[in-house]
C-alpha cells in the first residue's frame, strides 16, 4: 500500500525501484548509524529480494520507497515490520534531506498508518546509541525508551509510543 504525507510520497518497493535502494543502502553517510557504513552491492542486492518478499506478503507492511511529491526525486526509505509482537518503523535518508524535517513526517505517517491497521499492537523504534538525531525525532513523536541492548554488533536502545 502506498501512503502520501503533506510532502513525500511513501511507495511499496517493487522489482524496478532497486536503483533507488541501492542509493541509500550503499551510501557510507546514509548507513553510519544503522549498519556502519555502506553495504556492497552483493548483500544490497540480498536485501532487496527480502524487502520484496516482505513487500508481497502483507500490503500494509513492508518498505517503502520515499519521494518527494513535487519533483519525484529520492529522499530515502521507511519501514514499517512485524518485530515479535511488535510492529518497528525506521528510515534512513540521503544527507541532502537531513534537517528538514522529512524523519518526523515519515514517522508521524508510519504511526498513523500503525495505528489504523494494527491498532493492538506495540509500535516500536530502534536506534544506534549514537544516532542523537533519531533519537529525538522519536522523542517528539512520544517514544519513550524501554530498553538498550547489543544488536548487528552496535549498542542500541529501543524505543516504544507511548500510550
Amino acid at each position: 500500500m502506498n501512503l502520501i504525507s503533506d510532502r513525500l510520497i511513501f511507495k511499496h518497493y517493487s522489482k524496478i525501484d532497486f536503483n533507488d535502494f541501492k542509493a541509500v543502502l550503499m551510501n557510507d553517510e546514509v548507513m553510519k548509524h544503522i549498519s556502519g557504513k555502506g553495504n556492497s552491492e552483493k548483500v544490497t542486492r540480498e536485501k532487496f529480494k527480502k524487502v520484496l518478499k516482505t513487500n508481497s506478503e502483507n500490503k500494509n507492511l513492508g518498505f517503502y520507497n520515499i519521494t518527494l511529491k513535487e519533483t519525484k526525486h529520492l529522499v530515502g526509505f521507511a519501514k514499517l515490520v512485524h518485530l515479535d509482537d511488535a510492529i518497528e518503523i525506521g528510515y534512513a535518508l540521503l544527507k541532502m534531506h537531513w534537517g528538514r524535517g522529512f524523519a518526523s513526517e515519515i514517522t508521524k505517517n508510519l504511526i498513523i498508518h500503525a495505528k489504523k491497521h494494527f491498532p493492538n499492537k506495540e509500535i516500536i523504534g530502534i536506534v544506534n546509541l549514537g544516532n542523537n538525531a533519531s533519537k529525538n525525532v522519536l522523542k517528539k513523536q512520544q517514544f519513550i525508551i524501554y530498553d538498550t541492548g547489543i544488536l548487528d554488533g552496535f549498542e542500541v536502545e529501543y524505543f516504544k509510543l507511548a500510550h
